[in-house]
């Protein structure tokens, strides 16, 4: 029996909600969603029992984990060299792209607990291409500093052997804490200086004042002067240049006392 509904035209959230529904794996991209759900249908109920269910590492409970900081003695050293192993029996090199990632704080946090003789590192890690996004990780290590599991949230860190460069994030992580006694992590909101009082570069291009007659939609200059002493022949271009400059001087002088005041001179 084919399928006929079009599961192209979901969303990945849709995508996986029915996947969950139906009791099997929801991890990987939309195409590979997309397939599995057209092999559910075509395959009938029995397709359920085919696919394997998508694993999930048993973790403590959320209230036992606690940040890590400087005071804590109890985390366990990790080596380069761990970490370099645990890549290599996953067939996977490592990459200088992981302390690139911590130099340039895609970490956003890092939580611990102890539980059955293992400690279990939970931390979240940015999405390197996609904003705003972020992955969940879990990783299990023994006392003697061996990675058991590890598992993420993206497309290619199922578990038990995830081995993405965010779980290799997060370890590189705990490699530096055992060194420095402190982690980068990416800046919070109350880390950032407040900018609200910082005043604002300007944008606009400056203009010459010739052209601000252009803009305003003026077709005449502007004149001070009231109308009934504004074009009148007595009135040259220097002496409507003296009116201005008078007024700033003078504010109190009236343009008839000037006008007087230029007669009486010019006679």
């Amino acid at each position: 029996m084919e399928s006929n509904v079009k599961y192209g035209d979901w969303k990945l959230q849709q995508l996986r909600e029915e996947l969950k529904k139906r009791g099997v794996k929801i991890s990987g991209r939309k195409k590979e969603l997309v397939e599995r759900l057209v092999g559910l249908d075509n395959l009938g109920r029995t397709a359920a029992q085919i696919l394997e269910p998508e694993y999930v590492m048993a973790v403590p409970d959320s209230a036992a984990y606690q940040d890590i900081h400087a005071g804590m003695s109890t985390i366990v050293k990790i080596t380069q060299q761990r970490l370099i192993d645990y890549l290599h029996s996953n067939e996977k090199e490592y990459e200088r792209k992981v302390e690139e990632m911590y130099i340039q704080r895609y970490v956003r946090f890092i939580r611990v607990a102890d539980k059955d003789r293992l400690q279990f590192i939970r931390g979240s890690v940015w999405a390197e291409m996609k904003k705003n996004v972020s992955y969940n990780v879990d990783i299990s290590i023994d006392k003697n500093a061996v990675i058991q599991e590890a598992q993420c949230d993206c497309a290619v860190g199922q578990g038990p052997t995830a081995h993405c460069k965010h779980v290799a994030c997060i370890i590189y992580c705990v490699i530096q804490f055992g060194i420095n006694k402190n982690i980068i992590t990416e800046v919070t909101c109350t880390q950032r200086l407040q900018t609200f009082h910082h005043a604002k570069a300007y944008k606009g291009s400056p203009m010459k004042a010739a052209k601000l007659h252009d803009v305003r939609g003026h077709t005449s200059r502007y004149d001070p002067r009231p109308e009934a002493f504004r074009n009148q022949k007595c009135y040259p271009d220097n002496f409507r240049n003296a009116v201005i400059n008078f007024q700033v001087c003078y504010p109190r002088c009236t343009i008839e006392n000037r006008r007087k005041t230029h007669k009486e001179t010019v006679l």
